[in-house]
């Protein structure tokens, strides 16, 4: 257990390292056991979600949305619904160009 010195005010100041070794302690755990952290998360929590996805889903199956929330939903729909209006724009911007182009008038002022 460790017994942090009390200051003039009676708080207890752990970043001042006057005061405390509690960064120093701090900064030895972590570069002591950060290799560890990384090798344990890697090999044993990733690759237990790994299996578990490769068990339950089909191989190119898209992951199954958790989120049915109705309000996501109707953002997500009017999203797509926006977005096939600006392409429908688009394409009728892009037929007028296209017809503009091949208007035979204007063949005949580029010549």
């Amino acid at each position: 257990m460790f017994c942090l010195p009390a200051c003039d005010f009676d708080a207890r100041a752990v970043e001042n390292e006057n005061h405390c070794d509690f960064r120093k302690l701090r900064s030895l755990l972590i570069r002591t056991f950060m290799l560890d952290l990384i090798s344990t998360t890697e090999e044993s929590h990733y690759e237990n979600y790994r299996q578990q996805q490769m068990e339950t889903r089909k191989y190119g199956e898209r992951k199954v949305k958790k989120f049915n929330n109705p309000k996501f939903q109707e953002e997500e729909e009017q999203l797509r619904r926006r977005f096939t209006e600006q392409v429908k724009a688009e394409e009728a911007r892009f037929r007028q160009w296209e017809q503009h182009v091949s208007d035979p008038a204007h063949a005949r002022i580029g010549s």
